[in-house]
């Protein structure tokens, strides 16, 4: 066929439950547009599959919009399986009232094609728990450009997996913001696996209220690019742990730009992997802040090994209130390059164990290795 526009709209009041699976299974075509909406009323359970199989196409352009009163469970799957298209166009919104558990799995694979423009946005009242996995496997493409937003009152736990499997494209372009009301724990881990590209833009933001335990690993492991610009943001209230590790693995690239910065409330330990693995490349500009309220102890290792580059440019700061301990290992292993400019700042009412190690490689001349001490 050529095309097919297609709407589903359930307004429903009050009722006890409801069960829905919408399944596409579409053959080649040239477009696809659908909505589907659902206004429901207070209710116990709702439980939903949406699912798309569709042959190759030109263009899928699909809203997926929940405006739920209050509930107690809401299941709900969202699959695409896509074969080749030129553009996928698809906002899946959230807007539900209080609740005591969401899970949802949001999946995409698709063929190879030339845009994926994709927001998934959750607005919570207060709930217990929300269980979520949105994962991206893609062909190779030229552009994605993707915004994952929750906006959550008060909860218990947040268990949520990001994960993007994507062919060689040109450009990503991915916000992923949490802001949390006070909880109890985050669970969250957001991977990256992209072939050769040429720019990834990523902004990834936790905004949370007063919580015991956040537990995130933030993975990229990119092949050959031109540049990554990346920003990881903690702003986080009184809490009682912090387990966070943020792993770049990099082909070749021309420039990577990071900021990795923690405001944290009292806390009593916040544990915390920064490792760059990277390839041949020009520069390699990173600010790691850490801003943190009284706290028992910080163990933090910064690592980085680096190919041949022209230009390191690193700031480490660390403005602590009173603690126990504070350890930290900062290693930088990098190739021939022209320069490296970089800052490590302590203060606050502590007395850390600060290691700085910088070792310089010379291919040609052999070894040159310098120690450092503060």
């Amino acid at each position: 066929m050529e095309s097919l526009d297609c709407d589903v709209i359930f307004t429903v009041g009050p009722m006890e439950s409801l069960d829905c699976d919408i399944i596409f299974t579409v053959g080649p075509m040239e477009s696809l547009d659908c909505d589907i909406i659902f206004t429901v009323g207070p209710m116990e359970s709702l439980d939903c599959d949406i699912i798309f199989s569709v042959g190759p196409m030109e263009s899928l352009d699909c809203d997926i919009i929940f405006t739920v009163g209050p509930m107690e469970s809401f299941d709900c799957d969202i699959i695409f399986s896509v074969g080749p298209m030129e553009s996928l166009d698809c906002d899946i919104i959230f807007t539900v009232g209080p609740m005591e558990s969401l899970d949802c799995d949001i999946i995409f694979t698709v063929g190879p094609m030339e845009s994926l423009d994709c927001d998934v946005i959750f607005t919570v009242g207060t709930m217990e728990s929300l269980d979520c996995d949105i994962i991206f496997t893609l062909g190779p493409m030229e552009s994605l450009d993707c915004d994952i937003i929750f906006t959550v009152g008060t909860m218990e736990s947040l268990d949520c997996d990001i994960i993007f499997t994507v062919g060689p494209m040109e450009s990503f372009d991915c916000d992923i913001i949490f802001t949390v009301g006070p909880m109890e724990s985050l669970d969250c881990d957001v991977i990256f696996t992209v072939g050769p590209m040429e720019s990834l833009d990523c902004d990834i933001i936790f905004t949370v209220g007063p919580m015991e335990s956040l537990d995130c690993d933030v993975i990229f492991t990119v092949g050959p690019m031109e540049s990554l610009d990346c920003d990881i943001i903690f702003t986080v209230g009184t809490m009682e742990s912090l387990d966070c590790d943020i792993i770049f693995t990099v082909g070749p690239m021309e420039s990577l730009d990071c900021d990795v910065i923690f405001t944290v409330g009292p806390m009593e330990s916040l544990d915390c992997d920064i490792i760059f693995t990277v390839g041949t490349m020009e520069s390699l500009d990173c600010d790691i802040i850490f801003t943190v309220g009284p706290m028992e102890s910080l163990d933090c290792d910064a690592i980085f090994t680096v190919g041949p580059m022209e230009s390191l440019d690193c700031d480490i700061i660390f403005t602590v209130g009173p603690m126990e301990s504070l350890d930290c290992d900062i290693i930088f292993t990098v190739g021939t390059m022209e320069g490296l400019e970089c800052g490590r700042r302590c203060s606050g009412q502590m007395k850390p164990k600060l290691n700085f190690l910088a070792t310089m490689q010379n291919v040609m001349f052999g070894v040159k290795a310098t120690q450092l001490t503060p």
